[in-house]
């Protein structure tokens, strides 16, 4: 639940939806849990505009996609006069949010956002390794393994073998240390429980490594 309030307040504070992945069978229950969001959100919110708000191009001007220095959105309180814009599937002009059918300008959009989402990785914890900090074997996962894993590393270093255990808890954008953690190893386990996914995005990575 402390990973689903830190994900709401990255969610809040950059504009941008995100997806909490789990184990299906985990998500079934239903709890109530007390969560003291201030720990993860704090004050951390896009600016608020209001009808008065210029945006410095003239009072009835409303630039819905202007960007602040991470690429992050301002917003516009929903039903506030003077704030209408344009939402839904079609393709935006940057800063001003018309439609937009220009592939220059489509082609720009695209770079936008995988930058702006790239970006949150400034703001979350660097991946943790139990275990050496370098060696032969890296065994790392995320959800549902992490107990299977934990189980098995620990094993191999009562054995006196250099393993090590590392558990993703962020997966787009990764931590921004996951390329230099894998390159510590000599090899790379990924165990999965589904069709590998994981190892794809980490081969999709812009980091080098000889696989296990």
């Amino acid at each position: 639940m402390q990973l689903a309030a830190a994900a709401r307040a990255i969610g809040i504070e950059r504009v941008e939806e995100l997806h909490r992945c789990g184990d299906d069978h985990r998500h079934k229950p239903e709890r109530h849990y007390r969560c003291d969001l201030r720990r993860h959100a704090g004050d951390r919110h896009p600016e608020l505009l209001h009808a008065d708000h210029s945006n410095g191009a003239g009072p009835a001007t409303f630039l819905p996609y202007k960007r602040d220095e991470r690429l992050v959105r301002q917003w516009a309180i929903p039903g506030t006069r003077g704030l209408e814009h344009r939402i839904g599937g079609l393709e935006k002009e940057d800063v001003t949010g018309n439609v937009s059918y220009d592939a220059m300008n489509h082609e720009h959009m695209v770079h936008t956002r995988a930058k702006k989402i790239a970006n949150i990785a400034n703001d979350i914890p660097p991946l943790e390794v139990t275990g050496p900090a370098d060696g032969d074997l890296l065994v790392i996962g995320w959800g549902g393994t992490y107990g299977s894993i934990t189980s098995a590393v620990e094993r191999a270093q009562r054995k006196g073998r250099k393993v090590a255990h590392a558990h993703l808890r962020y997966l787009s954008p990764m931590p921004k240390n996951t390329g230099d953690v894998l390159r510590r190893y000599k090899k790379v386990l990924v165990p999965e429980l589904n069709a590998g996914q994981l190892l794809l995005l980490l081969r999709g990575g812009s980091w080098s490594m000889p696989w296990a």
